[in-house]
């Protein structure tokens, strides 16, 4: 009785997906299927969170309200609803855009939005303030 060699059966190689931190620098987003939108085909965004500034975070309050005047969110960034807005902004697309995306194209842009509208201020950077002002005295 002869052994027969024993061949090791390789594995396939599987690539990780590169950690993305959306609040830090502009992420694409290649979409599962083409969405036509207002005579335009996206097949892709770029959301580019990181360029929004104070002023711009101040229209997206305002659309927000304006498209959901009922709606109240106590944290805007959790709500799904403001992610989609931000996103619109951050990708320079119109909104209707994100409100017609599909499937995993829709949870993917959510949820980068919610990464990246649920960031804080890195810790390293904030500091307690060292001196503290004297109450102020009524008389």
């Amino acid at each position: 009785m002869s052994a027969e060699p024993i061949i090791p059966i390789e594995q396939p190689t599987v690539e990780e997906p590169e950690e993305v931190d959306p609040a830090r620098e502009a992420v694409t987003v290649i979409f599962e299927k083409p969405y036509p939108y207002d005579g335009q085909t996206y097949t892709e965004i770029t959301l580019n969170f990181p360029r929004i500034n104070n002023k711009m975070y101040g229209k997206i309050e305002r659309d927000f309200h304006d498209l959901f005047p009922r709606l109240f969110a106590p944290l805007l960034h959790a709500s799904e609803s403001y992610c989609m807005v931000a996103s619109a902004v951050a990708a320079d697309v119109p909104i209707g855009l994100i409100f017609s995306l599909e499937g995993i194209d829709a949870k993917t842009v959510n949820n980068l939005a919610f990464q990246a509208m649920g960031k804080t201020s890195d810790e390293r950077k904030v500091k307690r303030a060292m001196k503290v002002l004297p109450a102020v005295r009524s008389s």
